[in-house]
């Protein structure tokens, strides 16, 4: 009788103290992380100079990018960029994407879709190429004109076809009006969504009778503990998860999901009327002025990079990966864009400067603007 007396005591007193830890990490984590990000220089000057932005109008930018931006469900994409609509640099609608200055009662409009690329990171809501398209339409046309940035993180063909999709249905989308499907450095063939795991596990309670349900909402509960997640980032961190590898997708297969999505637009669009382009954008590393020395500031574009010894085995990798690409049909390579450019033309490993994205859009428009009258 002691025994189970100790037994049960020292049941109580472990979870109790398993309680207590998961309450004390809770707030200890998040004021740590905090601090931490609040004394972050996440820019280098160089960076910085380009954006036109100080130390602390960085550190804001910052914050919007990758702190404080979160993600929705999303019918059908499996998810969406959260709507922000009182940032300082970067808001968002969940009707209209990133936003941009337009017109109201517009007689023609110009529809971007695309990766983070598109969707801007790590620049302003005025220094993405859609802002910029708008301003050149502007400058150049006297009619009332709307642009719309639907790019989203990691959104490849396949998302932007079903996002393209649920506008037309919706009827955002009318005859004559301009679609631009920002293409590449996203393309991995049917790799999952960032959401696809969770999603599948979720199907899994809702299929189950109301007395099992917590067999599987029980994992849930574990794995959302801040012990748990705590253990989980440190195995992220020096690698101990044997298991998270990535898995390799064929050229073959990335190309041949490509052509498909591209084939799908076209025909679409023949039908609908509508002035439709896949365009193939620059590569960083091959397109445009990368970076001559990466700093070991912890600033955002070295500790992205992670580069290591050897710059050439990513460089090749890229050059497979974008000729790969470019061998689909249908599609119109814009990365001569960034031929002469001086400055440089990124802000990290792959997202484009405020210069780049001006010289995108120039581009774009010096190819479509006879289409436009």
């Amino acid at each position: 009788m002691k025994i189970i007396k100790i037994l049960f005591n020292s049941i109580v007193a472990f979870i109790i103290i398993f309680i207590l830890t998961n309450i004390f990490l809770s707030y200890f984590w998040e004021l740590k992380t905090n601090y931490k990000i609040n004394k972050m220089n996440p820019y280098t000057d160089t960076v910085l100079m380009f954006l036109g932005l100080n130390s602390q109008e960085g550190l804001q930018l910052y914050k919007e990018t990758w702190i404080n931006r979160k993600y929705d469900y999303d019918q059908f994409t499996e998810y969406a960029e959260h709507k922000t609509l009182n940032n300082k640099y970067l808001n968002i609608s969940s009707e209209n994407g990133r936003k941009i200055l337009n017109n109201k009662n517009c007689t023609r409009n110009f529809f971007f879709y695309g990766s983070s690329v598109t969707f801007g990171y790590n620049v302003t809501d005025e220094q993405t190429h859609p802002s910029y398209f708008k301003k050149i339409l502007d400058e150049n046309h006297t009619q009332s004109y709307c642009v719309y940035n639907y790019g989203r993180a990691g959104y490849d063909s396949t998302r932007e076809n079903i996002l393209f999709l649920k506008h037309l249905l919706n009827k955002k989308i009318k005859k004559r009006d301009f679609i631009f499907f920002i293409d590449g450095g996203a393309e991995e063939g049917n790799k999952d969504g960032i959401n696809t795991q969770f999603l599948r596990r979720a199907q899994r309670i809702i299929s189950q009778k109301y007395w099992d349900m917590y067999k599987h909402t029980f994992p849930f509960l574990i794995e959302s503990l801040p012990v748990f997640q705590l253990v989980t980032r440190a195995k992220q961190k020096f690698n101990w998860n044997e298991d998270d590898q990535n898995t390799i997708i064929s050229d073959e297969e990335i190309l041949h999901v490509f052509q498909i999505n591209v084939n799908i637009r076209k025909a679409i669009c023949e039908e609908l009327e509508l002035n439709c382009f896949s365009f193939l954008h620059p590569f960083s590393l091959l397109h445009g002025k990368y970076f001559s020395k990466y700093e070991k500031s912890g600033a955002i574009e070295t500790e992205m990079l992670k580069i290591g010894s050897d710059i050439s085995e990513i460089i090749n990798r890229k050059k497979k990966s974008f000729q790969n690409l470019k061998k689909a049909k249908n599609i119109i390579d814009i990365s001569p864009a960034l031929n002469k450019t001086s400055e440089i033309s990124y802000v990290d490993r792959g997202h484009f400067s405020p210069n780049a994205n001006k010289n995108i859009a120039k581009f774009i428009y010096f190819l479509i603007k006879e289409k436009i009258e």
